[in-house]
């Protein structure tokens, strides 16, 4: 009786845990819907309402902080994405999020660290592998660009992704891309992996001088 009525008495201390969870979680779905549908202003007025009158809640806030950063409000959404971390320090979309964002303010130490965490907390997602990759090849630490780029492939990235339309419309690849392909260090690394992949009809793009 004793055992039943721990396990009955622990049961019931989760459940408002769940509860909790599950009204946070339907509360960034809706504010998420609002926000696809184009109304981003609607969408943050809708997720600080729910704050305001419940709790503060990292999936919300992040919510706040995808919207500010569609309209373009850069400073605004970093220190949303901050304020979901601090709620939720383990919170991988805020990272990624927030990691892009330093990135185009040139705070590249910032977004290093940022993209790190995330892919400890989301090893299985090939996208914040690619950005290792990026910042690894800008130092040229081939080790590492190999290693990051490696994961990015294992985990989904396709070199066709590099794919742009150059100024006469024909397909091109990323002029960063095609720098490094042209290393010495870098292009063995990304020669192997395009091979080993099977993507050999890449090459001649990547390794074009424009």
């Amino acid at each position: 009786m004793l055992l039943l009525a721990v396990c009955l008495g622990a049961r019931a201390a989760r459940e408002p845990d769940d509860y909790r969870k599950d009204l946070m979680a339907g509360a960034a779905a809706r504010v998420s819907s609002v926000s696809q549908s184009g109304a981003l202003e609607d969408a943050i007025a809708l997720a600080e309402r729910f704050q305001r009158q419940v709790e503060p809640s990292a999936a919300v806030t992040y919510e706040i902080a995808l919207a500010l950063n569609r309209l373009g409000r850069r400073p605004e959404a970093i220190a949303r994405y901050t304020k979901a971390l601090a709620l939720d320090p383990d919170h991988a979309p805020s990272l990624y999020d927030r990691g892009e964002l330093y990135l185009l303010d040139g705070r590249v130490a910032l977004a290093k660290a940022d993209f790190e965490r995330a892919a400890v907390l989301v090893p299985n997602h090939w996208a914040v592998h690619f950005r290792l990759a990026e910042l690894a090849a800008r130092d040229h630490d081939a080790a590492g660009f190999e290693s990051h780029l490696t994961d990015a492939v294992r985990n989904g990235f396709d070199f066709r992704s590099l794919i742009v339309p150059g100024p006469d419309g024909a397909p091109t690849m990323d002029p960063n891309w095609r720098a490094w392909a042209r290393d010495p260090d870098l292009g063995k690394v990304i020669t192997k992996l395009v091979v080993l992949y099977s993507q050999e009809d890449l090459l001649e793009l990547l390794q074009a001088p424009r």
